[in-house]
Parts: structure tokens; sequence; C-alpha cells
């Protein structure tokens, strides 16, 4: 019952945002009633993940794209409740009334009505049924191209079919001598060769079907995309430690500076070193705790990072290793493990009191490689790869060998020939 409310009426702002809220509180915090201080906004959160967001939908969107579906199907097909509603709210193509109709439903569609004339378009058969002047039959409606002129008044319930005479388009001299440019953007369409009904179709679809992904796809916010978003999602690094780099990436993490901005009284004192103000920055790059840490995972490897900089320079640094793809893949799930490292050690400082351990870091580190190395994608190339692989204690991928397949040839036979 509640989906069909969902895909009939237009729901709420209240309502929407209010859900949206238990949402996004269940995600940060797992419960409904709870509420984080640090946080990537809800609209970021429901972007796609090239884009920098996970992936999710927002309610506000798939209400929309649930009434455009609603709305596609009342106009497109002919089952007795469409033809019903066709009727009873005066909808064929773009004339349609815009007072008052007593229905629970009219609101929604009527909110929605504008983004399907935007991405829909007629495809002329008998051409009897789509309007010279309102429907989008042309790259752009009649009327949004010459405004609502007197002569667009006297047009606006004319059909494309009475400009139609055997076969040829008969414009009326007042119209092409008026509006010479859109005269002959009509004369070079080609006519309808059959009599079969007019067509509606999505424009954005290659099929012309409207589906709820494609109408999903227009409502939605957009955000830029994101380069780094190829990099954190992969099948072979658990899912809270690309999360975790996610928060980094837009500084996102409760960190003691990111609390005492939002009002909290406290010292942002480092929990690791005890030296500096704590920030995102500063704990997973310019501590010595973790300076110690990015220098020990890189002697393992086999290769340095500069003892001094920003995260962002010891990011791209960390992404520009020319590993080979098994090393490489590694290689990442390491320093993401690393990254989650430090953190838990810095929340265990804070909220157990527990000493920080550079040793038990990297014994936790060393058993994570060799798990990750078992499950890790990619081969190896040249030995120097295979050898470091060899001393982590994974065993290397090796990349297939080239498979013959035989392929025999026997010269064309033409007709005619012996």
């Amino acid at each position: 019952m509640l989906l069909h409310s969902f895909s009939v009426y237009k729901w709420l702002s209240s309502l929407l945002r209010s859900l949206s809220r238990c949402a996004r509180n269940f995600i940060w915090s797992g419960d409904v009633t709870s509420k984080k201080f640090v946080t990537v906004s809800w609209r970021q959160i429901c972007a796609p993940k090239n884009e920098g967001g996970l992936g999710l939908r927002d309610l506000s969107s798939l209400n929309t794209t649930a009434l455009l579906k609603l709305r596609w199907l009342i106009i497109t097909t002919d089952s007795p409740w469409s033809i019903y509603l066709r009727e009873h709210f005066k909808l064929h193509g773009r004339l349609y009334s815009c007072s008052y109709k007593r229905s629970s439903i009219w609101p929604g569609i009527k909110s929605i009505l504008h983004i399907l004339f935007q991405n829909c378009r007629w495809v002329i058969g008998n051409s009897s049924t789509t309007s010279l002047w309102v429907d989008k039959w042309l790259d752009k409606p009649i009327v949004d191209v010459v405004g609502a002129t007197e002569i667009a008044l006297s047009l606006s319930r004319t059909k494309v079919s009475n400009i139609i005479r055997m076969g040829k388009w008969v414009i009326p001299s007042i119209f092409s001598s008026t509006f010479p440019d859109l005269t002959n953007e009509i004369l070079e369409m080609p006519l309808p060769i059959d009599e079969d009904n007019d067509i509606l179709i999505w424009e954005v679809s290659t099929s012309g079907v409207f589906s709820f992904s494609d109408g999903y796809e227009i409502v939605r916010h957009r955000f830029p995309v994101k380069s780094w978003a190829s990099i954190i999602w992969h099948p072979f690094i658990p899912p809270r430690y690309s999360i975790l780099v996610w928060k980094i990436l837009f500084n996102k993490l409760p960190t003691e500076d990111q609390l005492q901005r939002r009002g909290i009284l406290l010292a942002p004192i480092c929990q690791l070193c005890y030296k500096n103000s704590e920030s995102i920055d500063h704990l997973f790059s310019s501590c010595e705790f973790a300076q110690c840490a990015w220098r020990w995972l890189a002697t393992q490897f086999g290769t340095i990072i500069p003892p001094t900089g920003s995260l962002s320079d010891i990011w791209l640094d960390f992404l520009s290793k020319r590993f080979s793809p098994h090393l490489r893949n590694v290689w990442l799930a390491s320093g993401f493990f690393l990254l989650m490292a430090i953190w838990k050690m810095r929340n265990k400082v804070k909220f157990e009191g527990k000493p920080p351990s550079f040793s038990r870091l990297c014994r936790s580190t060393s058993t994570w490689i060799r798990q990750v190395g078992a499950l890790t994608p990619g081969h190896v190339r040249g030995i120097l790869d295979r050898q470091l692989l060899v001393s982590l204690g994974i065993s290397p991928n090796s990349s297939k060998a080239p498979s013959i397949v035989p392929v025999l040839w026997h010269p064309l036979l033409f007709l005619g020939s012996k």
C-alpha cells in the first residue's frame, strides 16, 4: 500500500524530509533518532559513486520519477483506466486544463508535466493527434520558439494533419511569411509514409520508451564527476575501508577540530603525538606516528613516501607508484587499511585510554597484506615485483599464457569456378 501511494501521490515535502532524515541518521549512527555532528550531505550521499556519492536514491527524486511513470502510462497506453484518466484530466499532449480538479492525484500529475514535455517528442504518423503549435514534434514546440502571439492563439488547436494535403506540406502564407525559419524546418522534415497513429517517444532512451532509471537520471541532482571515485571502490577492498577514505576526501571525520567548529568545547590535541592540534590532515600525514607508519609501509613495498607534506601530497605520491597490476592492487588495499588502522588506534586512545602501539599497527597491517594479497586480482610483470610479493607472503598471480587456436582457411569458391 505504501509503494502504491508513493507511485500515485505527490508526497508532502515535510514528510519526504522526515523520512530522509531517518535514513541519514540510520546510515551514520545505526539509529533513526540519533544525529551525528560531522556528516556528508544527504544530497551528496544520494549521488552515484562516480560523482562522489554512495549510490543511494533520493526519496524526493524517486517520488517525482514514479509520478512521471504514471503520467507516461496514462498518455501512451489504451487500458480502461488510462483512457478514463486522459479524458477526466483532459490530458492530450500539452493541451490540458490548468484549473483545479477534484482529484487527489491531480496535483502530483500536474507537478511533473513540464519535465515530461521537455523530454518527450512526437513521431508523426497520421498526424491527427499531434498539436501543430504546442506539442514537440520539431526540435522544440513552436509555441516555445515564437511565444504566445496572436497567430499562436489562433492556431493553438490546429493539428499537424491540417498542414498536410495530398502527401505534401501546405503551410499557410501568414505563417511562412512570419516565421520563415520554422517554415524551412517543417519543409525539411520527411512526411510520414504510413497512416499509423502518432507515437510519443521518450527522447532520453534509445528505445523511445520511458524507464524508471532514465526518468530518475533526469530529475536527480547532479554533481561533477570525481576523478578519485574509481580508485576507492573495489571488490577486494572492504566497503568500510573505502567509506573511511571517502569521508577523508570530503573532510568529514569527527576529528577534534571538526567538533570544535560545531560548538563542542574541547582541547583539539592529537591523540597520537600530543604535540599538535588534531585535524584530518595532521592525523593521517604530518603526525609523527602517521609518518612512521607511512615510511614503514613504503619500506615493505621497496619504495619511499616523502617524509613531509600534506595528506593530498601523500595521496598523489601513493597513487603514482608504478607497480604491476597485482602488486598495485595490494599496495592500494594496504594504504586503505593503514588509514583505518591509524583511525582505530586514535579512537582506542581517546575512548579506551589505550596507548598507541606502533608495533601492533605493523603486525596487523602485515597480516592484512597477506590476507588481501590472496584475494587481489591482477597479474605480475617483472622479477622485482614478483620478489616483492613473495617477501610479503603473497603468492604472485601469473598472467595466463596465450592460447593458440588453429585456424583453417580455404579459398573462397565463386559461382562458375572449378
